[in-house]
């Protein structure tokens, strides 16, 4: 890949970064991080209602008088409301962090990753194939040692080598479906980089990795 086109492939990453991008990549962080959602933070809310209502009802009436207000057609569980600060405060205290440990651990690995942000950030779609590009210190090695490498149980690349760069692509399922955020490709990409291209780098020294964007 020529400067130019790594130039050119950044600046498509960045002319699509909003806040919003980056709110879902920091969200995709966290396993908090789907509490950032207000319907799934009113779900979450209703379902520990639901869930504890019976420990209510093992309490003496005078005290369940207090923590259920009855009403003529329903009735208000004060002592929910207990749970509103933890499912509000925890996320967005707890996401921050977790998107900063996720900064300095791609920032620590042994090459460049190019628009790993505008990837997380991206909007889930139901197309879950996945594309980048590796460039190669050197030659990159061929086909046969790319898979030895990169393979995994779920099935193979597509790889198209020429000279130092290699564009790869596969459909690992990575679009979790209703889930607004990436996890599911984040955690993905920990374990590829981990698992599968430190050896490789090790082996072949990669330059960088470059998402390439939908």
């Amino acid at each position: 890949m020529t400067p130019a086109r790594r130039a050119s492939l950044n600046a498509e990453w960045s002319e699509h970064e909003t806040p919003e991008t980056r709110a879902r990549a920091a969200a995709s962080a966290s396993s908090w991080g789907w509490l950032l959602n207000g319907m799934s933070l009113f779900f979450a809310f209703a379902g520990l209602t639901v869930l504890t209502y019976p420990l209510v009802l093992l309490l003496p009436e005078s005290v369940q008088h207090v923590l259920v207000i009855e009403g003529t057609r329903k009735a208000l569980p004060v002592w929910s409301l207990a749970f509103l600060p933890l499912l509000v405060l925890l996320p967005r205290v707890l996401v921050p962090r977790a998107w900063s440990r996720e900064l300095a651990w791609v920032n620590e690995l042994p090459f460049d990753v190019d628009g790993f942000i505008g990837a997380i950030g991206e909007s889930p779609t139901h197309r879950s194939s996945f594309r980048m590009h590796i460039e190669f210190v050197g030659d990159a090695p061929d086909a046969k040692v790319l898979h030895e490498h990169l393979d995994q149980g779920s099935g193979t690349w597509l790889l198209e080598i020429t000279g130092r760069d290699v564009k790869v692509e596969r459909s690992p399922s990575l679009v979790q479906p209703g889930d607004e955020r990436n996890r599911r490709l984040l955690l993905w990409f920990h374990e590829l980089a981990e698992q599968k291209l430190r050896p490789l780098h090790a082996a072949h020294p990669i330059a960088f990795v470059a998402f390439v964007r939908h």
